[in-house]
């Protein structure tokens, strides 16, 4: 059997192994020729990446740091299953910055007013260095960790795992034009082609 794995609904390849992964480590798989290997590759350039893989019923998704040679691809975590289709609504999640201080210091915050006093406290020299989606304090913390190359993040809290609220969603959404713009103008001094690498 074919275990097709996609990056934002496109599809990437799937893996050579029998058995679907479960946790964290490197698997071969078979390329496709598309859109999805090339937009997944491009992604990894700015940090981690989500993907995912449906497993019967359930749809499996893991974090991918990298590709460290050819046909094979570095996992540092894999999610709980969920049941079902995603919600496209909430596929993506809320839009994360990771920031870096004058002193070298991460700190990973909420685009829009929700992360206004995180960025505040890191300073006027701070480097905006990553943006990406997460749907849990656990998924975000886990890309956290793999884009700063720590330890998986892990935690017995079961709030960890919970979706965040809609008024989060609606809160965030409502400046939308404002934290893309900033996003944009903020990465573009970091890098040539930034305007739309790591955003959901």
């Amino acid at each position: 059997m074919v275990l097709d794995f996609l990056f934002r609904g496109l599809p990437v390849g799937y893996f050579e192994e029998p058995a679907c992964p479960r946790n964290g480590g490197r698997y071969r798989y078979v390329q496709y020729r598309g859109p999805g290997h090339y937009e997944m590759g491009r992604a990894l350039a700015d940090g981690p990446v989500r993907c995912s893989f449906r497993d019967d019923h359930a749809v499996v998704e893991f974090i991918v740091t990298s590709i460290p040679e050819y046909g094979v691809v570095q996992i540092d975590q894999v999610f709980p299953c969920a049941d079902g289709p995603l919600d496209p609504a909430k596929s993506d999640g809320l839009v994360h910055e990771i920031w870096r201080d004058a002193d070298g210091l991460a700190m990973c915050c909420l685009a829009g007013p929700a992360g206004d006093g995180a960025r505040g406290a890191c300073g006027a020299g701070a480097d905006l260095v990553h943006v990406f989606a997460a749907r849990t304090h656990f998924e975000a913390m886990s890309i956290y960790n793999a884009y700063l190359q720590r330890e998986p993040y892990s935690t017995s809290e079961p709030w960890d795992f919970e979706l965040y609220p809609e008024s989060w969603r609606a809160e965030q959404s409502s400046t939308e034009a404002s934290w893309r713009e900033m996003h944009a103008r903020r990465l573009a001094t970091r890098k040539s082609e930034p305007m739309r690498r790591g955003y959901p």
